[in-house]
């Protein structure tokens, strides 16, 4: 099984750095999982969408890998800039299946 690397997100940041909520967030994660997307961060404030996806279509959640299959996509919550750059500093050091990263469990 070959595990991807490809990490993308969305949301607003204002100049404080705190990351806002955006609209059609399970969309963007649709069309993120469909190119390979292996990890996404979204604003914590989008969680909801997420957990919805999760209980109505948890295969909306996963992305495809560079042998076609699917995988559970990690989505990792984030609450402003510090928080998603320590994120992605945590899955480049151990990978995209760490434990510890923000979630919207």
């Amino acid at each position: 099984m070959s595990e991807s690397n490809y990490v993308a997100g969305t949301g607003t940041i204002n100049a404080e750095g705190k990351v806002g909520p955006i609209g059609g967030a399970k969309y963007k994660i649709i069309a993120a999982g469909d190119k390979g997307v292996a990890v996404f961060l979204v604003p914590k404030e989008n969680c909801s969408d997420v957990n919805e996806m999760r209980k109505s279509n948890p295969e909306l959640l996963k992305y495809r890998d560079s042998n076609g299959q699917r995988q559970q996509m990690q989505i990792v919550a984030v609450e402003n800039l510090d928080q998603a750059v320590q994120s992605l500093e945590r899955i480049r050091d151990k990978g995209i299946h760490t434990d510890g990263l923000p979630t919207c469990g």
